[in-house]
């Protein structure tokens, strides 16, 4: 590993870096990091630009953007109900997004990509499932 990552700001200097999600809740927080690291080169694509899900969108992201470096954090999610009402829809499109993002880029040559993965997160407020069977009566359709 190069002892400059991630903290030494000449490793980031001159570094073209693709954040995808990079303006959602846990993205927005890892571009910042990253700027305050020395990161002058960062590519937020969106979806209404480049929908991940199609392979030319891919293409022309890593056309565009010329990454260095891929941090992959985009995902489709919805609450807790969207989550469950359209679990094979989300499970397909983030499958997708992150399949066809690492092949390409590993074709293109890309040197580095960090891949997340599709996070779900609970808000604190909500009731918590302690069993298997709670879980079950809490998720029931």
């Amino acid at each position: 590993m190069n002892p400059d990552w991630p903290n030494n700001t000449t490793f980031w200097r001159n570094k073209r870096v693709t954040v995808t999600g990079g303006a959602g809740f846990l993205g927005s927080f890892v571009v910042e990091k990253l700027r305050e690291r020395g990161a002058a080169h960062i590519s937020i694509p969106r979806r209404q630009d480049y929908d991940l899900v199609q392979r030319d969108a891919v293409l022309a992201l890593l056309h565009d953007a010329r990454p260095d470096l891929i941090i992959h954090l985009a995902a489709r999610v919805g609450g807790i109900g969207a989550n469950l009402t359209h679990q094979a829809e989300y499970f397909y499109e983030n499958l997708m997004m992150g399949t066809q993002l690492l092949h390409e880029a590993y074709v293109a040559g890309v040197p580095k990509i960090e891949d997340v993965g599709v996070l779900k997160a609970v808000h604190a407020g909500l009731r918590r499932a302690e069993t298997p069977e709670e879980l079950r009566r809490l998720y029931q359709r």
